[in-house]
């Protein structure tokens, strides 16, 4: 099994759907908190200069929803049947964009 390494901010935000996730599966992995305060001394080690991260071995996974269907996927979440996993897909862009949306008008 790879190891894990998931890198955010001390809070919930957006690392929240992957620690759901791993926690689902029984899936050990390091949940590593940076402060936020801290985050433009470390802010150029990240290709997008952007959390979550997510190590797996030696192999770094940046956007939140690719990190969470990955982990869906390690915990046999998705569907075996292509056309049902692209409804699940779309279900996810979906609410994404309502979030987005809500986001914005906040």
């Amino acid at each position: 099994m790879p190891k894990y390494k998931l890198i955010y901010f001390d809070g919930r935000g957006r690392a929240e759907l992957a620690r759901w996730l791993f926690a689902y599966g029984g899936i050990p992995f390091v949940d590593e908190r940076i402060d936020f305060n801290d985050w433009p001394k470390h802010k150029a080690n990240y290709p997008t200069g952007q959390l979550p991260v997510l190590m797996i071995d030696d192999q770094l996974l940046t956007e939140p929803i690719a990190i969470a269907r990955y982990i869906a996927k390690e915990v046999d979440l998705l569907p075996k049947d292509n056309l049902e996993a692209a409804f699940c897909d779309a279900l996810v862009d979906n609410s994404v964009q309502v979030k987005n949306g809500w986001v914005r008008l906040g």
